[in-house]
C-alpha cells in the first residue's frame, strides 16, 4: 500500500495544478499533436491554457515579456511542529528547491533564421526576492496522504498582463504565483528512502518553474489518450513527466521545445517540416523537426520540406543528420533534423566555440564540434571594472571591450547626495565633483522617455529606459531633435 500511495504522490508534491489543459498554444501556432498509439505517446510536452467566456483567452503561465522572476520562501511556522523538522532541515530544502528552481537559468533556445544563423534566446532569470517584492511565494505545508500541492494564481496583484492578439482575443498572461511545498518528502523518513529524497529535491524546482513557464504534466491530462492518471505512461525521462526515484533531474529538450512556444521563440513562421507523406484521407503530414507540431495539407507544394526518416535512424555526430536546438550551459541540446529523435541528456555535445565581434552589441560564435557546425549571433555578455568617476571598462569573452559611462536611475539621482551607483558595474562614484544639482540648460541629450545624460557624461535613466540602455539598445539624441511621439 505505501508503494501505491508513493507512486501516486511521488510528482504530486509541490506542483502545481491548473485550471485545464490543451495542446496548442492558440495565440500562436496553429498545429495538432499525434494521435496516441499503443504503448507509445508522441507528445512532447504539455501546454497549459484557458478559453474563458468563449472568447476570451488566459494562459495560465508567465507572461511573454517578463524576463526576471523573484522567490520567497514563508510557511516555516505551519511544519516546525512536525517531528524532525528543524530550521535547519528547512534550510537544506530551501537551498535545493532553489538551485533546482535555478537550473533554467542556463536554458536557452536556438532560434533559427532564414539564412541559418541562429540566435540565442534565454528562457528566464531566477532571482530571489524578499517579503515585498516577489513573483513566486513558496510555502510549506504538510500532508502525507492527501494531494500536497495547489496553485493559487491570484495570491498576489497584480497578477495579469492582458494583450489582445491578431485575433482580437484578449491574452492574460500570469505575472505572480503560490506554490505549496510538502515538506513531507523532502527529508529521509520511514515513509521516504535517502534515493527518493535526492532525486525529489534535485528535479521539484525545476518542475514547479516548468508549470510558471506553461508547461503542464505530461502525464496528468485527462483527454491525453485516455488516460486519466499516474501509471503505465509514466515519462520518467522528461523533467514535465511523472516518474519514481529515477525521474530525470535535468530539463530535457522536449521540456524547452514547448517552453519555446509559450515564450513566443518558436512561431508558425519557425516551423522546420517535414513530410511524412500522403495519409488515408488524401491529405500530406507534416511534423516539424524543432516543436513536434503536426499540420495536414492536401497539397504537399504548399511548404517546404525534408523526407522525414531520411536519417535511416542514424543519429551520430558524424552522420550530419544531427542539429543544435538549445543549450544548457556549455552543452547543447541536440536532435535529428529528419525524424523526431531527440539526444538523451546524457549525450548533450560540449561547445567548441570561436568568437568573432561584429560590433557594440553583438558577436558571432562558431561551433566546430565535428558533425555539429553552425554559427550564432548574440548580445555580448559584460563584465565590468571601475576606472574612474566617470568611466567604467566593459568586456566580453569574444574579446570586445571598451569604456562606458557610469548610469543610475533617476530617482537615485534626485536624491540629491551627489554618490552614484552604477546599474552596469555596481561601483560608486561621485556623480558631478561636487557640483550638484546639474541645470537643465545644461542637458543637451534625451532619451524619448526622458532619460537624460549629464555634462559630464553619466547617464541618468527613467524606469522604464533601464531595460534597453542594459541591452545596449536605447538612443539618446539631441534635445531639439527629439522625435515625435504619435
Amino acid at each position: 500500500m505505501k508503494k501505491v500511495l508513493l507512486f501516486i504522490l511521488l510528482f504530486v508534491f509541490g506542483i502545481i495544478f491548473l485550471k485545464c489543459n490543451v495542446f496548442a498554444h492558440v495565440e500562436t501556432l496553429n498545429i495538432e499533436y499525434d494521435n496516441c498509439m499503443v504503448n507509445n505517446d508522441l507528445r512532447w510536452y504539455t501546454l497549459i491554457s484557458d478559453l474563458i467566456d468563449g472568447n476570451e483567452i488566459k494562459h495560465g503561465h508567465i507572461d511573454e515579456n517578463l524576463q526576471t522572476v523573484k522567490y520567497y520562501f514563508t510557511g516555516r511556522e505551519n511544519v516546525l511542529t512536525i517531528p524532525g523538522v528543524t530550521n535547519d532541515l528547512l534550510d537544506e530544502i530551501e537551498e535545493a528547491f532553489e538551485l533546482s528552481m535555478k537550473k533554467w537559468n542556463d536554458v536557452y533556445f536556438y532560434s533559427h533564421n532564414q539564412n541559418g544563423t541562429l540566435s540565442k534566446k534565454k528562457v528566464i532569470n531566477i532571482v530571489e526576492g524578499n517579503s515585498s517584492d516577489h513573483n513566486i511565494r513558496i510555502t510549506y505545508y504538510w500532508n502525507k496522504h492527501g494531494l500536497s500541492a495547489s496553485t493559487i494564481d491570484n495570491v498576489l496583484e497584480p497578477n495579469y498582463i492582458s494583450s489582445t492578439n491578431s485575433s482580437s482575443q484578449t491574452i492574460k498572461h500570469n505575472t505572480n504565483w503560490l506554490i505549496m511545498l510538502n515538506a513531507y518528502w523532502f527529508f529521509v523518513h520511514d515513509d521516504v528512502s535517502y534515493n527518493e529524497v535526492e532525486n525529489y529535491r534535485s528535479y521539484t524546482g525545476a518542475h514547479e518553474i516548468g508549470h510558471i513557464l506553461g508547461l503542464g504534466d505530461l502525464d496528468d491530462v485527462k483527454d491525453h489518450c485516455g488516460y486519466n492518471g499516474p501509471g503505465s505512461h509514466s515519462h520518467s525521462e522528461v523533467l514535465m513527466g511523472y516518474g519514481t526515484n529515477n525521474h530525470v533531474e535535468d530539463i530535457t529538450y522536449q521540456d524547452l521545445a514547448g517552453v519555446a512556444i509559450t515564450r513566443g521563440f518558436h512561431t508558425d513562421n519557425d516551423h522546420q517540416w517535414l513530410n511524412m507523406g500522403l495519409q488515408h484521407d488524401g491529405t500530406y503530414k507534416f511534423v516539424c523537426s524543432i516543436c513536434n507540431g503536426i499540420i495536414y495539407d492536401a497539397q504537399y507544394y504548399n511548404y517546404q520540406f525534408h523526407e522525414y526518416g531520411s536519417c535511416n535512424n542514424n543519429h551520430t555526430l558524424s552522420s550530419n543528420n544531427m542539429m543544435a536546438v538549445g543549450c544548457n550551459g556549455n552543452k547543447d541540446y541536440i536532435k535529428c533534423k529528419y525524424c523526431r529523435y531527440v539526444a538523451p541528456i546524457e549525450d548533450m555535445v560540449t561547445q567548441n566555440c570561436s568568437y568573432q565581434s561584429i560590433d557594440s552589441v553583438k558577436h558571432r560564435i562558431t561551433n566546430n564540434v565535428n558533425g555539429l557546425n553552425y554559427i550564432l549571433e548574440e548580445s555580448h555578455t559584460f563584465t565590468y571594472s571601475k576606472i574612474n568617476d566617470t568611466y567604467h571598462k566593459t568586456t566580453c569573452e569574444c574579446g570586445y571591450d571598451d569604456n562606458h559611462r557610469h548610469s543610475m536611475t533617476e530617482a537615485d539621482y534626485t536624491d540629491g547626495d551627489n554618490i552614484g551607483r552604477c546599474l552596469q558595474c555596481k561601483s560608486f562614484f561621485n556623480i558631478n565633483d561636487g557640483m550638484f544639482p546639474i541645470l537643465p540648460t545644461q542637458i543637451t541629450k534625451y532619451s524619448i522617455n526622458g532619460s537624460y545624460i549629464l555634462p559630464n557624461g553619466i547617464i541618468i535613466l527613467v524606469n522604464n529606459d533601464i531595460q534597453s540602455y542594459l541591452n545596449n539598445t536605447l538612443i539618446f539624441y539631441d534635445k531639439n531633435n527629439l522625435p515625435q511621439i504619435s
